[in-house]
């Protein structure tokens, strides 16, 4: 992970606007950044797994990632999910 880190394009000082995320979308976020599942996130959100891939899909083209790793560098960089909590 520190790997992919350090080679990411990604660079959080770049002048753009700071997304802003709601709390049932960081919660999505945090999630998926700890490995779980769509139907374990659909589960402990009380949520469809469909409604699950949805905010995925958004959350993805919001933060400009392809994958769930994009998504977690995205996350540890901008400070939305912060290792070992």
């Amino acid at each position: 992970m520190i790997k992919l880190l350090a080679r990411s394009q990604f660079n959080p000082h770049k002048h753009e606007k700071k997304k802003t995320f709601s709390e049932r979308e960081r919660q999505i976020i945090r999630l998926i950044c700890e490995e779980k599942t769509n139907e374990e996130i659909a589960t402990q959100l009380f949520m469809s797994r469909r409604t699950v891939e949805n905010n995925k899909a958004r959350l993805f083209k919001r933060m400009e990632v392809k994958t769930s790793v994009g998504m977690a560098i995205y996350a540890i960089k901008m400070g939305l999910y912060v290792l070992g909590e």
